[in-house]
């Protein structure tokens, strides 16, 4: 569900956990800070990241030749 929230802002912004909710996320939030842009993002545990290292870890040799430079033709054939 995608829903927008605008507000005027006079002195501060208070971020209700229900909204929080809303988006899936639990009480504890990481909050990025770019040029133009705020951004509020779930918190990533450092086991999450150790998962998402270790993909590939264990995977085999294949025998395609150039699987880069030919990943449409082995998906899709030659007709494209």
């Amino acid at each position: 569900m995608n829903s927008t929230i605008r507000k005027k802002i006079s002195e501060g912004i208070v971020l209700e956990s229900s909204i929080l909710s809303q988006a899936g996320m639990q009480n504890e939030i990481d909050i990025e800070i770019q040029e133009g842009a705020i951004f509020i993002l779930p918190v990533v545990k450092e086991e999450d990241w150790k998962v998402l290292a270790s993909i590939g870890n264990d995977a085999v040799e294949g025998n395609l030749k150039n699987p880069s430079k030919n990943h449409d033709r082995y998906l899709y054939g030659d007709s494209k």
